[in-house]
């Protein structure tokens, strides 16, 4: 099994269904954090087995299986109907730092510390740095979370890493459980060959326990150019209250490498939402180190 990154300090067709409100997803839909998915369509990747960019997983002892394309698509968390590839418009981002990188990514790296728990349960928080391509038609992520999603959770903070979306699929590594002022280490690390596709190790550790998860993924188209130093993404959000209280989460020592292992120094641009409730929101970024209020 690939090492765990920790040396960077440390549509398809949609079948009949009921139609799902703004706010409500049709039956069989899942929270991920890459939108709406439906839950027939989530895969748990488990310790030792890998999925390709074209969805065959491969186990542990060699066995491969060739997952059939999703039936369903993806939904629009503002109008639950089925949605383009814009990380945007299909999920629940709020705010986030991003930058287009001139070459594709190698490797890409943060930290970042666990925030207290919201005071108000209910809502499901994503915190993360990614990577996708520039059609936002996959994406690449090591997720800290507050709630439940596709991989479980509850009223407590856990972690995964999670990889969307090979032959419509959303897959994710065995969810850990984490604690509040626990330092974590999440990224992702590219071995690319001459067949213009990558390997991809997508690790999420928390640094405090040693507890560690990662999803491993071969075959992948190596253009992954739109960068996230930090990420603030939440679903069934109704109060100010459903984040933690201390009202900020900064990922610090972010570093990003193209796939030569020359250093990639981002200019950061802001995005933040317009979306209910209206919260604190902003975002403060510097080449090394990205700070969401909310």
């Amino acid at each position: 099994m690939r090492r765990m990154i920790v040396g960077l300090l440390a549509l398809s067709i949609l079948p009949a269904c009921r139609s799902g409100s703004p706010g409500r997803p049709p039956d069989g839909y899942v929270i991920t954090p890459f939108g709406f998915v439906h839950r027939s369509c989530v895969r748990l990747i488990a310790s030792g087995e890998r999925v390709s960019g074209t969805g065959v997983i491969t186990g542990a002892d060699g066995q491969q299986e060739q997952l059939p394309p999703c039936q369903y698509a993806r939904l629009s968390r503002h109008t639950m109907q089925p949605a383009g590839k814009s990380s945007r418009d299909i999920n629940g981002w709020v705010e986030a730092a991003q930058w287009n990188s001139p070459v594709a990514l190698g490797t890409l790296g943060a930290n970042w510390t666990v925030p207290p728990a919201p005071t108000v349960t209910g809502a499901t928080v994503f915190f993360f740095p990614g990577s996708q391509p520039g059609d936002g038609s996959s994406i690449l992520q090591p997720v800290l979370q507050f709630g439940s999603s596709a991989a479980g959770g509850g009223n407590f903070w856990s972690a995964a890493s999670w990889f969307c979306c090979p032959a419509g699929w959303t897959h994710h590594s065995s969810l850990i459980t984490v604690n509040a002022g626990d330092t974590m280490s999440g990224g992702m690390n590219a071995t690319c060959g001459a067949l213009d596709t990558c390997n991809w190790d997508i690790g999420t550790l928390d640094l405090t326990t040693g507890a560690g998860t990662m999803l491993e993924a071969d075959a992948v188209d190596p253009s992954f150019v739109e960068q996230f130093g930090g990420v603030l993404e939440a679903y069934n959000l109704t109060t100010c209250a459903n984040y933690p209280p201390n009202g900020t989460i900064t990922f610090f020592n972010i570093t990003l490498q193209d796939q030569s292992g020359n250093t990639l120094t981002p200019n950061w641009s802001n995005f933040t939402t317009g979306d209910s409730p209206s919260c604190s929101y902003s975002v403060s970024a510097s080449g090394s180190s990205v700070t969401l209020t909310y």
